[in-house]
């Protein structure tokens, strides 16, 4: 492919490839009507190559990178595979990510006692509410409630609502009023002492500890969407 220097025409009917001779007159190489197959010349190559491949027999090559990943994935598909959890850890699944490097998609997961508290920032719109459904959904899927409880603090308008028939589920509360919030951070607070008094006695120094030591005690974990209005709350 070479450039002539002549204006591109994009609706142009048909081309011309011509050439100057030494006299200065032009001659008309080739004369070709406008393409309407609908694919573009770089495709009509790779199909072209495509095809005499085929023929002769040569395999297609691996690809260099993996397919992009998709807008949405069901969590069951990034849960397929993962390894058995022990009894020290509570992994949950965010979603997946590429290796190009290694030609590999991974489901990306993180383990709670050891990120502990989780802060989610973002703009409006970001898929803040969406990441912590993921979360919880992910938690509640792989551990029973022996193993895992929850309460949500919904400030976004009460769509964590669909988990309150979850075993795992201790409380959710949608667009609380300040003096019902004051009630759930008592609960909240008397609930950690209980904690800790637990600990104590078991001579653990944090839940993980005690976890390996007893493991009678489920996970509590407390979900709050809409930080900034319970902040301000």
């Amino acid at each position: 492919t070479g450039y002539s220097g002549a204006a591109y025409e994009p609706d142009a009917d048909r081309g011309e490839a011509s050439i100057i001779k030494e006299d200065a007159s032009p001659s008309v190489l080739k004369t070709c009507e406008k393409n309407t197959s609908g694919s573009s010349q770089l495709e009509a190559v790779v199909s072209y190559i495509s095809e005499v491949c085929e023929k002769n027999g040569i395999c297609k090559s691996a690809k260099l990178w993996p397919d992009p990943l998709p807008e949405e994935v069901m969590l069951s598909v990034t849960e397929a595979g993962s390894e058995d959890d022990s009894e020290n850890k509570m992994k949950f699944t965010i979603g997946l990510a590429a290796d190009p490097e290694n030609r590999s998609v991974y489901a990306v997961r993180y383990d709670l006692y050891e990120t502990g508290g989780i802060l989610l920032a973002g703009e409006a719109g970001s898929g803040k509410t969406t990441l912590l459904s993921t979360i919880l959904c992910s938690l509640a899927e792989k551990y029973p409630p022996d193993a895992f409880r929850f309460s949500v603090l919904d400030f976004s308008g009460g769509l964590f609502s669909v988990y309150s028939k979850l075993p795992q589920c201790d409380e959710i509360l949608s667009s609380p009023s300040l003096n019902e919030t004051k009630v759930f951070l008592e609960k909240i607070l008397y609930e950690v002492q209980k904690r800790k008094n637990i600990f104590s006695e078991a001579d653990a120094a944090d839940f993980s500890e005690y976890r390996a030591y007893d493991g009678g005690l489920p996970a509590y974990v407390i979900f709050v969407d809409g930080y900034y209005i319970f902040r301000e709350t």
